[in-house]
């Protein structure tokens, strides 16, 4: 049955089958105007605040707000993502799905690929990343965690320039993977980190932050071709308390 075959005359004409199961008074009041979907969980009816009701929560991230700042390029912010997840295509996932592969690192040709040795461990990779935090003076890191936490003593601006270099090496590392993979391009680490440098470059119009007065900023944003920031002033009060 329908619900229109219970209502004659604008009015509910219920068998009296039916009301072993319900009182007549629990019946909404007919109105006469058109029917509108609800949803129940909410005192509006609004369906918007139904994804609250269902979704799986999981636990917040500490490097999310990091990946997805405005400063970086969604579609790098996405990469990102989806290598820090583990939810892209590498070897080591696709022999979790039963294919058989002789699984080898498509760089340095002597352990078995897996996406913590591709971005972080390789040593091709490594040269990468020395050069990279050798421009802003750190050390080697083995994880995103330790990378996003080595800019936090330094001027907004490098902060800032170091994240989207970061960020974009990881993304260039992964996608270089992917064009040996299927286009049999070379390992050609100065074209690499010249593809760095460009995308870089290229998130300038996105960077905020203002640098500091010195000649580490400075060689750095050289270094990027980048023109120089908005310098933050301080100012020294002397204040007198009576």
């Amino acid at each position: 049955m329908k619900v229109a075959e219970l209502i004659q005359n604008g009015e509910w004409k219920i068998p009296e089958n039916f009301l072993e199961l319900f009182e007549p008074a629990d019946l909404p009041v007919l109105d006469n105007k058109e029917d509108r979907r609800i949803w129940s969980a909410t005192s509006t009816g609004n369906f918007t605040f139904a994804t609250e009701c269902i979704r799986k929560k999981f636990q917040t991230v500490q490097w999310a707000k990091a990946v997805w700042h405005k400063s970086i390029h969604p579609s790098i912010s996405g990469n990102v993502w989806k290598l820090v997840r583990g939810v892209v295509p590498s070897y080591e996932k696709m022999k979790k799905k039963k294919l058989q592969l002789a699984s080898r690192c498509l760089f340095c040709r002597k352990e078995e690929e897996n996406l913590e040795h591709i971005l972080w461990y390789c040593d091709y990779n490594e040269i990468i990343w020395s050069w990279l935090g050798g421009i802003f003076k750190f050390t080697n890191h083995k994880s995103l965690e330790d990378t996003l936490q080595f800019a936090r003593n330094k001027s907004p601006a490098i902060k800032e320039l170091w994240k989207v270099a970061a960020l974009i090496t990881l993304k260039e590392i992964w996608f270089l993977r992917n064009r040996i993979v299927y286009e049999e391009e070379e390992m050609k680490i100065d074209s690499l980190k010249q593809r760095i440098l460009h995308f870089t470059k290229e998130c300038e119009v996105r960077m905020a932050g203002k640098m500091w007065n010195s000649t580490y900023d400075l060689h750095i944003l050289k270094t990027f071709k980048l023109s120089c920031r908005k310098v933050k002033i301080t100012r020294i009060i002397e204040i007198y308390f009576c």
